[in-house]
């Protein structure tokens, strides 16, 4: 079996042509990625320091921008399923809501683990639930964390 010149040719411009389309949607995938907003949400537990003393124990939830634009964060936010828990007075944090979160920056905002849990059990849920950090941008975008886990019965018997 030979093959002409020609098929060779052929062949190659074929590769080139593939070659380059591949390129040309990773750039403009990456393009595309640098543009949108990049948030990263967590929720954790712990404690606030006071001085020589501690709080009760504070449900924490962190917001950062490892991104390369500047974010307005325009509300906090607990998710419980197809639920949320808004902080209609506000909630204690770093900033106040609404701010704008610069690239390389973070900001953490705090409330009772005790209350969360008492607002659960108002709301009917009993036992261990997962909950979610949720922050909205100006835009309407939600960045949402891991799941954490709430003994409601546990933190709600002691409020």
């Amino acid at each position: 079996m030979t093959i002409s010149i020609n098929e060779v040719t052929t062949i190659l411009t074929a590769l080139v042509a593939v070659v380059g389309l591949i390129l040309s949607i990773y750039n403009f995938y990456v393009d595309r990625k640098d543009k949108s907003p990049r948030l990263d949400a967590k929720i954790s537990n712990g404690l606030l320091a006071l001085g020589p003393e501690t709080s009760d124990l504070m449900l924490l939830l962190e917001i950062a921008n490892p991104g390369e634009k500047v974010v307005k964060i325009t509300a906090v936010e607990i998710k419980l399923k197809k639920r949320k828990l808004v902080f209609i007075r506000g909630i204690e944090g770093t900033e106040r809501i609404p701010f704008e979160l610069p690239p390389g920056n973070s900001a953490t905002f705090w409330t009772p683990l005790r209350e969360v849990a008492f607002t659960l059990k108002e709301k009917g849920h009993t036992g261990r639930e997962s909950i979610r950090a949720c922050f909205r941008t100006a835009i309407g975008n939600e960045f949402i964390s891991k799941k954490f886990t709430v003994d409601i019965d546990e933190w709600a018997k002691s409020y």
